[in-house]
């Protein structure tokens, strides 16, 4: 039996943000400033925070009527659901919205060095995505959707977190018109710090202002972009003409634009370009006629030659990110694309009653706001089992495990009682909540992030 982790536990800040953030004083005076209580009543600002964790499982699917049921059993307030409707309302937005601010602020010490005790290269690897949640109809005027086959109103929820220890960093939610790029944002990103997102939210700008912070960014280089070399613009197939037919990885050092004027913009990056496998190709291929088709074009050479190669751009020196290191961090990015469907699968946030706006708004949050506080915890746990076992917690099992004892985590938190819910945690997460291997080409293998953010 691995032994419980109880002196990590005491010396982190963990298990004292949980107090801070719970703390009734703090919460009222934030409700006051916030508008959501003006006078004393049957909800104070503590039981409203609960009702919206301690009902997160499914809560943007229950009725009103559930809600009341919900907020008479387990915080002891009797509501009708007209006078439980109306506390959902513009205070009760910002009140979460603070709330969530607060948790930012409370975090900036949760670091890889604090839990593991090991330098990094980056102090922060900070991974950036959005993901599409369809609202009813009814909300169109206030979440805008694509409209046509998909409905007429969505929300896409913003998420960033440090995926060395599991800090929430960002959390937006906004129309589901808007696109990724809005998002891009150097507010905070400090000295130091990893960037990895999408090609979905390439820009000059924002890498540019990366760059200024003296941060770090990872990211696939956009077609088009205009590539310099000793000060003369080259296109992609001059480029790639040097690539040794030998290697499987090439890096180079060239210039990046959007456009002409934009030449001295990042000065010299690293270009990283590898080889796709065939059978990758043909399939790139494949769609890229079917899209072709499907809108009436025509597909050139250059795009074929594109879709042979995986292209990288970073600033980061080598010795920090060696190039055959660097597609296995920008493949971290698919981790947050996991918590993303842990959240509409096991938290169900996507599945929505038709409901008002302000209660949406609330609602969501509220759920959200649960699994961000339980990740610093069990991040430190899981880099506990890491070191002890070499082998990863499964965020999958470990949020099923927290639908399912959300009461009790909650009422531990509140009740300062901290130690007990987190060795119940633990004991479930070495026993039944880690990783399985599976076999992959005859050989048994499992994806570990921590394996790439926690290397020697």
């Amino acid at each position: 039996m691995i032994p419980f982790p109880l002196s990590r536990l005491k010396s982190s800040r963990v298990l004292a943000t949980f107090s801070n953030y719970f703390d009734a004083t703090a919460l009222d005076k934030r409700a006051r400033a916030t508008g959501l209580i003006q006078r004393s009543g049957k909800l104070g600002a503590l039981d409203f925070l609960q009702l919206c964790l301690l009902c997160a499982h499914s809560a943007c699917s229950k009725s009103l009527t559930q809600l009341c049921a919900s907020l008479q059993e387990k915080v002891g307030v009797c509501l009708s659901k007209q006078s439980l409707d109306a506390r959902f309302s513009a205070a009760a937005v910002a009140f979460l919205k603070a709330c969530v601010a607060d948790l930012l602020t409370l975090q900036p010490g949760w670091r890889r060095s604090t839990l593991t005790g090991k330098a990094s290269a980056f102090s922060r690897v900070r991974l950036g995505d959005s993901t599409v949640i369809t609202l009813p109809e009814q909300l169109a005027a206030h979440y805008r959707g694509s409209g046509g086959s998909a409905s007429a109103s969505a929300a896409k929820l913003f998420h960033e977190y440090d995926c060395q220890c599991g800090a929430l960093l960002s959390l937006q939610l906004a129309e589901g018109v808007k696109a990724d790029q809005s998002f891009n944002s150097a507010t905070g990103i400090e000295a130091g710090e990893l960037v990895i997102r999408d090609l979905g939210f390439y820009q000059m700008d924002f890498l540019c202002k990366v760059h200024q912070a003296k941060a770090f960014f990872i990211s696939r280089l956009r077609s088009g972009t205009c590539l310099f070399q000793q000060g003369q613009q080259v296109c992609f197939q001059q480029l790639i003409k040097g690539f040794p037919p030998q290697l499987q990885l090439w890096e180079v050092q060239a210039s990046i634009g959007g456009k002409a004027s934009e030449r001295e913009t990042l000065g010299q990056v690293r270009l990283v370009i590898e080889r796709v496998p065939q059978q990758v190709y043909e399939q790139r291929v494949r769609r890229l006629h079917q899209t072709a088709r499907r809108k009436g074009r025509q597909v050139s050479q250059e795009q074929l030659l594109w879709h042979a190669y995986q292209i990288y751009i970073t600033n980061a020196a080598v010795e920090n990110l060696p190039a055959a290191q660097l597609r296995h961090y920008y493949g971290l990015r698919w981790q947050i694309e996991l918590v993303f469907k842990t959240w509409k699968s096991v938290w169900k946030i996507a599945q929505l009653k038709p409901m008002q706006v302000h209660r949406l708004e609330c609602m969501l949050p509220g759920t959200l706001l649960l699994v961000l506080l339980a990740m610093p915890l069990l991040y430190l746990l899981k880099i506990y089992l890491w070191q002890k076992q070499q082998r990863e917690v499964s965020e999958w099992k470990a949020m099923v495990w927290l639908t399912e004892h959300v009461e009790a985590f909650v009422n531990s938190i509140l009740l300062q009682k901290h130690y007990s819910s987190a060795r119940q945690f633990f004991n479930y997460l070495t026993r039944d909540g880690l990783k399985e291997r599976r076999k992959k080409n005859g050989n048994y293998t499992h994806n570990i992030p921590f394996s790439i953010v926690f290397a020697p």
